[in-house]
């Protein structure tokens, strides 16, 4: 069974606008904005007309051509754990855990608008942040032939290194 929005728009015009007078009303009321609305006389016009969804600006969960870190996942890796400063007051009250953040990657490889996903601590998630906020070596996703801005989530893994004990020959 096909839905055809134009054909439903056709047959309850009535319905249609009253409710969207109400929403229109009840929103221009809330926002205080002032909202010029012009009935719609073609159908067909609307039904061929493409909008297109994406802009400028839009963030992309999926591209043609993923971002990659310089040196792929490893090296992403490498350059985490080697600019990731453990906050002194959270080894001292033994916090450990594994917190994740989500960023854009922006069109010219730069990492931007850093989020916690899940939290551990605010000490540990005040970390995570200002490191992603120093990536900024991406080579940026690519859909269709251009550079896009893409979201990406990677876990950040916070862990205090156990001592090495010497284990004693079984009697």
């Amino acid at each position: 069974m096909n839905f055809n929005f134009v054909s439903f728009l056709r047959r309850h015009a009535g319905i249609v606008c009253g409710f969207s007078a109400m929403f229109l009303a009840a929103n221009t009321v809330a926002a205080k904005k002032t909202v010029n609305v012009l009935p719609v006389a073609d159908y067909e016009a609307v039904e061929s007309a493409s909008v297109s969804v994406e802009d400028e600006d839009s963030v992309y969960l999926s591209a043609d051509v993923m971002p990659e870190f310089p040196g792929g996942m490893g090296a992403l890796i490498k350059y985490l754990s080697e600019h990731i400063v453990y906050p002194k007051a959270a080894l001292q009250k033994k916090i450990e855990g594994r917190v994740l953040v989500s960023f854009v990657i922006e069109k010219d490889g730069h990492a931007s608008n850093a989020t916690v996903v899940k939290s551990v601590h605010p000490l540990l998630d005040a970390e995570a942040l200002r490191v992603v906020g120093t990536l900024s070596q991406w080579h940026p996703a690519i859909d269709k032939g251009k550079p896009v801005r893409m979201k990406y989530t990677i876990p950040i893994a916070f862990r205090m290194s156990k001592p090495n004990v010497e284990k004693r020959p079984a009697r």
